[in-house]
């Protein structure tokens, strides 16, 4: 029994962190100071920078920050202005991360 709550707790945190998430980028897009192209890319909260990946090589480092909403999100998806990703809500999660 307590391998399996240290186990749920490991889940737990690793989707609270949005460690390991993925994004579908469909067109051309800002992150940053970084023009992402279309593609799956990987991104994970490294203390206050949201960092993207592309395979193992970083694409994109942005300041953000961590916020829980009331509820779940069903699907991983972002938001942007002004060509700019703004914000990400993390599917399966509360977590939506936004980019300064």
């Amino acid at each position: 029994m307590k391998k399996l709550l240290t186990v749920a707790f490991g889940f737990s945190c690793v989707a609270l962190s949005a460690l390991g998430a993925s994004l579908t980028v469909t067109s051309p897009i800002g992150a940053g100071s970084a023009q992402m192209k279309p593609g799956e890319y990987k991104f994970e909260m490294q203390g206050d920078k949201l960092v993207f990946k592309s395979g193992k090589t970083v694409v994109a480092e942005v300041a953000a920050v961590s916020e829980t909403a009331a509820k779940k999100f069903s699907d991983t998806t972002y938001e942007s202005k002004d060509g700019k990703i703004t914000a990400i809500r993390v599917g399966g999660t509360t977590t939506r991360i936004v980019l300064k």
